[in-house]
């Protein structure tokens, strides 16, 4: 890294194997876990039939780690690609 001019620096660590496409309730209950354990970033999985599902388990799960904590979101090669271009485009 120092050969092109960068320098080793820390990453924080998160967890990226909790908060699957499971009921709202318990993304909840688990991403208050996680940060309870002490992850200042957890990741959600995405992929549900209906795009206004995923953002509902996204705003809940947002809702439940608070502002401090980093929110990332993962699909994990779940879409087709027209899928991923209408959902990215926000097409209903």
């Amino acid at each position: 890294m120092r050969l092109l001019g960068g320098a080793p620096r820390p990453v924080a660590a998160y967890n990226s194997n909790g908060l699957g496409i499971s009921k709202i309730r318990d993304l909840i209950k688990e991403s208050e876990q996680l940060v309870a354990e002490g992850f200042s970033a957890v990741k959600l999985r995405l992929g549900r039939p209906e795009a206004a599902a995923d953002i509902e388990a996204l705003r809940a799960v947002k809702k439940a780690v608070g502002p401090k904590v980093t929110l990332m979101v993962d699909f994990n090669q779940g879409l087709s690609t027209a899928e991923a271009i209408r959902r990215g485009r926000n097409d209903r």
